[in-house]
């Protein structure tokens, strides 16, 4: 269900890009902190809404891995990524990104303090 807030959020509208319009719920609640974060996407051309991503902001991966961790506790529980690069939205941070099929989970590392800053699970990649 919607959270109890979400209309007074705006229904959580994050963004209209490229066609698409972006929105997210937050759970349990829109305000922070959240235990994860759920972004969607709708396009204006097909009407079809998809989810986009999972930002876990407390919750854990399968593996056991959170937000704070150590990058080797990644390494350790995931291997190597499939993708090693510098995260678009700040160039500061690494991302490490394994990819299965269409899906990746992504972690962002705070390369200072060698620790986990967020971690992403990716859906509906078409190129990567």
């Amino acid at each position: 269900g919607y959270p109890e807030d979400f209309e007074q959020n705006n229904y959580g509208y994050i963004a209209t890009t490229d066609g698409m319009y972006r929105w997210g719920m937050g759970y349990p609640t829109q305000r922070e902190p959240n235990n994860i974060r759920l972004v969607f996407c709708n396009n204006f051309e097909t009407d079809e809404i998809y989810l986009e991503y999972v930002h876990l902001d407390s919750a854990k991966t399968p593996r056991g891995i959170k937000c704070g961790d150590s990058i080797n506790l990644v390494y350790e529980l995931y291997g190597n990524p499939t993708k090693e690069q510098r995260y678009d939205a700040n160039d500061e941070y690494l991302e490490l990104r394994y990819i299965k099929d269409t899906s990746a989970i992504s972690f962002i590392i705070d390369e200072d303090a060698q620790n986990i800053k967020y971690i992403y699970i990716g859906y509906n990649f078409e190129s990567v």
